[in-house]
């Protein structure tokens, strides 16, 4: 067998999920119940460690969300690639696309 087949829309929708779940990841608050640990142990160490947690969590959601958007966008442009050269082929080889 020689040649491969992509299979575009497979691509786009994978960008849009891709897109989704940042957009989704993005609206969450990864550390939302930690605060709680400061409002049970005023002052105590747990209650420091916690909100240390919860600004390390929230900067990984954050690098999470950067990098699931740099996929989507990354899916995007190989589809529209690949749809590029799908175009171009058909027109060389007389397809009229």
């Amino acid at each position: 067998m020689t040649g491969y087949e992509v299979d575009i829309g497979a691509l786009r929708d994978a960008a849009t999920r891709a897109q989704q779940s940042a957009v989704q990841a993005e609206g969450a608050d990864p550390a939302g119940r930690l605060g709680a640990v400061g409002t049970a142990m005023p002052g105590s160490a747990a209650a420091q460690r916690a909100q240390s947690l919860a600004a390390a969590w929230r900067g990984e959601q954050g690098a999470w969300v950067q990098a699931a958007q740099g996929h989507a966008s990354g899916l995007r442009s190989s589809a529209d690639g690949y749809a590029g050269h799908e175009a171009g082929a058909a027109r060389r080889f007389g397809d009229g696309r």
